[in-house]
């Protein structure tokens, strides 16, 4: 018996080196530390030192005696982890809660009514896995998983296609909404918007009915469609049409001139930097649009530069409280310095409204090229609510075509005095009601000085956010919701140079030595007991 005992335990290193390496090598062909891998190398190094322990006759009772413990211990802890498990508590003690969701994150998830899975489709298991299980962790009605395209491709004997990889899934029934993450961005600095795009998906996948945006065409409108073409630079409105879909809107487009009516699925209607006035038929089906209780988009360049100076379109605006003024922002307090004052970068939003309060205090700014100002009409119509939504910098003045044409040719440009430079309005947003009783509808206008932000070559986040957000607040989707940043204060730790030779001669000099003359002092004492 002692002898069979004795050949087990010098096998059992061995045993133990195998799974080691049998661990190293699961580890390297998934790319990821599974549970699997953790559990073989932990079994693994336990069995490794039995190499050194010694069989004995007398001591054979003893070690049957510390392997039953063992597995006693090995049990309780067993018992201890699935505990764990099934019931997981979590405490962010951080200042700034920077390892928490959101408060409005959590309190969607707590009341959520259908079931929605998470899934990340990425070829790394880490950071995604514990991220998404922040999710999990709120509510029993959200599930989370990272898949592998490549992994699962090898199973099913087929290719993964690039769309399948490096993206955020979330399902609810047989909707899905995806977007698209950067497997090589830092984590911390992407959580809010990884946030926001996976509350917004959620919410949109639960309902019931998907947002229409139709963009209208024929008048010399800008498209996704058409700034695509040729010109392979200009991305940025393709890119924000992206945006619109992957959070859960549906993008048409809409030959006004042609069709001449508006679906009645449509719930925003979009109209980006026009070159043509509308008929007035159209018009009128702009108006009974917006008596339908539906909202519009309309980014307006100004006259003599880009588009003409299209009375009609501005008239209907005016009936709306919205006076859209024929000259340009010049601005010398904030501007693109690569280009002139004819390029004002936006800085102050109205924090307290649905579409700009998420860009107050970022510190980035909304280069508007050539804008006009965009002002509410004095008086604004009975029964109206109109609010400004961007201001230029408190140095900027108006220009009419004529003058802006004038310093083109002549590249002068004289600043005028104190007394004319102010904020100017860039943007406005309307919210008024037709009708009376069960009958009445509610409509939104949002209207912006410049519809270049959305088309130009290059489409930044302010850029982004602030056509979301608008789209958002326009279509109906109140549950669309922005996370605000979280600011991480820093905690410097000052010490004198009495702290630190302190703490270095700890560190160094006594641990070191303490261990040392400790384990020898104990030996000493072991052997003279003997």
């Amino acid at each position: 018996m002692v002898r069979l005992f004795g050949r087990i335990l010098k096998s059992l290193p061995f045993l133990g080196a195998a799974l080691l390496v049998i661990a190293v090598v699961l580890s390297v062909q998934r790319q990821q530390m599974d549970e699997l891998s953790l559990g073989l190398i932990v079994g693994g190094f336990v069995l490794f030192l039995a190499m050194f322990l010694k069989v004995e006759p007398g001591s054979l009772r003893f070690y049957l005696n510390l392997s039953i413990l063992s597995a006693l211990m090995i049990g309780n802890l067993g018992l201890v982890y699935l505990l764990v498990v099934a019931h997981p508590v979590r405490w962010d003690l951080t200042q700034s809660s920077r390892y928490s969701l959101a408060p409005e994150t959590r309190k969607i998830l707590k009341n959520l009514s259908r079931n929605v899975e998470i899934e990340a489709m990425t070829a790394v298991n880490e950071p995604y896995s514990s991220y998404l299980q922040r999710y999990a962790a709120l509510s029993d009605r959200v599930t989370s998983r990272v898949t592998n395209p490549y992994r699962q491709a090898r199973t099913e004997d087929a290719k993964p296609g690039r769309e399948a990889l490096n993206r955020i899934v979330v399902r609810s029934g047989e909707r899905e909404l995806a977007f698209e993450i950067d497997p090589d961005a830092d984590m911390e600095r992407l959580e809010r918007e990884l946030e926001r795009n996976i509350v917004n998906n959620l919410l949109n996948v639960i309902r019931d009915r998907t947002a229409r945006i139709y963009f209208v065409t024929g008048h010399g409108e800008k498209t996704p469609e058409s700034l695509m073409g040729e010109e392979k630079d200009t991305r940025s409105f393709f890119n924000f049409a992206k945006v619109l879909h992957q959070t859960g809107m549906e993008v048409r487009l809409l030959d006004l001139k042609t069709d001449l009516l508006i679906p009645e699925d449509a719930d925003a209607l979009a109209i980006v930097g026009p070159l043509k006035d509308y008929l007035e038929i159209e018009i009128r089906a702009m108006r009974d649009f917006l008596r339908s209780g539906k909202g519009l988009f309309v980014l307006l360049d100004p006259p003599g530069t880009e588009a003409l100076g299209q009375p009609r379109l501005r008239g209907f605006l005016r009936e709306f409280g919205i006076d859209a003024l024929p000259t340009i922002v010049v601005d010398a307090g904030s501007y693109d310095v690569s280009q002139n004052y004819f390029v004002p970068i936006a800085t102050k939003f109205n924090p307290l409204h649905p579409v700009t309060c998420g860009l107050e205090g970022r510190g980035e700014g909304l280069p508007l090229s050539l804008a006009c100002p965009i002002r509410a009409t004095d008086p604004v119509p009975q029964g109206l609510r109109v609010g400004d939504l961007i201001w230029s910098s408190v140095k900027s003045w108006q220009m009419t075509p004529a003058q802006y044409i004038q310093v083109a040719r002549s590249g002068r440009l004289s600043q005028p005095g104190p007394a004319e430079l102010r904020r100017l309005p860039m943007g406005q947003a309307v919210e008024g009601t037709f009708g009376s009783g069960e009958a009445a509808r509610s409509f939104r206008i949002v209207v912006l000085g410049d519809s270049d932000f959305i088309t130009n070559s290059h489409l930044g986040n302010v850029q982004a956010e602030l056509g979301y957000l608008a789209m958002s607040w326009l279509s109906g989707q109140s549950g669309i919701v922005d996370i605000p940043p979280r600011v991480v204060e820093t905690t410097p730790l000052v010490l004198s140079p009495q702290q630190r030779n302190l703490i270095s001669i700890f560190s160094v000099v006594l641990v070191p030595f303490a261990i040392f003359f400790g384990g020898l002092a104990y030996t000493t004492v072991r052997r003279r007991r003997r």
